[in-house]
């Protein structure tokens, strides 16, 4: 499916899954990987980029380290006007503390995350929501703790799946302070973005912003580094299933299936909700039902049902709020 665009050769595909495993590794180190040029390592990286495969790259940042917790709403809509829809979506993307917006197709009209230090603060962007409660039939809440993130294994371009688990939430507070702050602000939206060119806008040592990131990497605030990829063109489709368990006895198991499936490449647990968030890609609606019933035949003593939406529209994708750090 990985060949969909017409443009898109088997160097291409190879170079894509290097960045889903690291989207920081060097071009020398892709080059000699792929046993071409650095030149055309670059020259085709660029192409990607330009012809809006590769949209950007991120930081996966643990933000519970640095003291939040996401909470995870779903909003179904009433009396809404297209117009007054995009009006309400506008808005919940200007909150800070809104940092994933979604226009969505299933049970749900919308869906977004909000990091905040405490329930508090939730309330106080809650507050600020339910000026448009009239157009709100129906709402869901609830908080991620943790979140297993798997590398993307159908990038891959054999078998013989390169597998790696962040898991985002769940543990302790980090040390940090106002230059790692700074260092993730301007590093997080753009991880290929050479330190040194950091260190020159932080006025700081590079030696000083590498020892840094080094320190956030093995503190675990840093997870590792996401290229995003326009995965329309590369002939996939969105899908989150809400799974409901009749227990928790298999919960283990399920979650080492999703690690080792070719498709699968989150999975959420949730405080309120479902009891399981499974995200990931299929070629279609038929290939995703083919998945969740693979899932329902396997772990059947313990998956009572669920509901499943995909993505009509992102309105919204930080990965770092913009909000007091400290």
């Amino acid at each position: 499916m990985l060949n969909k665009h017409k443009n898109l050769d088997l160097k291409d595909r190879k170079i894509i899954f290097e960045l889903e495993k690291n989207a920081r590794v060097p071009l020398t180190k892709i080059a000699k990987t792929l046993k071409i040029s650095k030149q055309l390592t670059g020259y085709k990286l660029k192409k990607l980029e330009t012809s809006g495969i590769i949209e950007g790259y991120h930081a996966i940042i643990d933000t519970s380290r640095l003291g939040f917790t996401t909470y995870r709403v779903y909003l179904k809509f009433q009396n809404l006007t297209q117009h007054k829809k995009e009006e309400f979506l506008a808005f919940l993307e200007t909150l800070n503390e809104v940092t994933i917006l979604l226009s969505i197709d299933g049970e749900w009209d919308a869906g977004f995350a909000v990091m905040v230090k405490n329930i508090y603060d939730f309330y106080e962007v809650w507050e600020k929501i339910l000026e448009y409660k009239e157009f709100i039939e129906q709402y869901r809440t609830s908080i991620y703790s943790p979140i297993y993130h798997f590398t993307k294994k159908f990038l891959s371009l054999t078998d013989e799946y390169y597998v790696e688990t962040k898991m985002l939430g769940g543990k302790e507070k980090a040390e940090f302070d106002d230059l790692d702050i700074s260092i993730l602000s301007e590093l997080s939206p753009n991880v290929r973005n050479p330190l040194t060119e950091i260190s020159k806008k932080l006025k700081r040592s590079a030696q000083l912003i590498i020892n840094r990131v080094k320190t956030m990497e093995k503190t675990g605030i840093i997870q590792g580094y996401r290229p995003i990829l326009n995965w329309k063109l590369l002939g996939y489709e969105y899908y989150k299933a809400d799974i409901t368990l009749n227990n928790n006895k298999q919960q283990n198991e399920i979650m080492n299936f999703g690690k080792q499936h070719k498709y699968i490449f989150q999975i959420n647990k949730t405080i309120g909700g479902s009891d399981l968030e499974i995200e990931l890609y299929a070629k279609n609606k038929e290939h995703f039902r083919e998945i969740m019933n693979e899932i329902q035949d396997k772990f059947s003593d313990a998956f009572k049902n669920y509901t499943y939406f995909t993505l009509i529209k992102t309105y919204k994708e930080t990965f770092f709020p913009k909000t007091n750090l400290l």
